[in-house]
């Protein structure tokens, strides 16, 4: 998918992360996708907002405008550079997601569960409709997919995963 981006991202600067209006139970899903709404499940994680920059430079901050007091394991951040083809890049993603780490009892550590995309290839792509940044997330995982087609056990419905500790929020219509 090819976005035409409408602004430059060249420099590390804090972005708010797009987030939804109001929260639905799973049991109201079906109700509002019958109304054309995308629904999509939220984990309860700490909102994380994460830069992915040249030379391998790492940004982890929060929805408060805050730095992350968790370090992503290097692994995580290697598989999530390869994910968004931000390997060796000169350029910028940032991605909103989910840490689950410490407000889960008893769930999963280390897990980021990816809802957007909001710069890619230091374009950003806060302009466009969530749909279409969606999509582009879904071609990433689709392309990481075929580069390592092992399988990996998807957490639950509704969640893709790319690692196990990588996930993608799937949406559903």
């Amino acid at each position: 998918m090819l976005l035409t981006a409408k602004e430059r991202f060249t420099d590390w600067r804090y972005l708010w992360p797009p987030r939804p209006t109001s929260a639905i139970t799973p049991a109201m899903f079906g109700f509002f996708q019958n109304r054309g709404f995308i629904t999509q499940y939220k984990l309860n994680g700490t909102c994380a907002v994460i830069g992915l920059g040249p030379e391998n430079r790492l940004e982890l901050w929060n929805r408060h405008q805050e730095t992350l007091r968790w370090h992503m394991p290097a692994e995580m951040h290697v598989d999530l550079r390869r994910l968004m083809a931000a390997v060796d890049s000169p350029y910028w993603t940032v991605i909103v997601a989910e840490l689950l780490h410490t407000k889960l009892s008893g769930g999963p550590k280390n897990t980021i569960y990816i809802h957007d995309v909001v710069v890619f290839a230091s374009e950003s792509l806060t302009g466009y409709a969530y749909k279409a940044r969606h999509a582009l997330l879904m071609e990433s995982f689709a392309a990481w997919k075929t580069a390592r087609p092992e399988p990996v056990k998807e957490p639950g419905f509704g969640i893709l995963a790319v690692t196990p500790t990588i996930w993608i929020a799937e949406n559903m219509t």
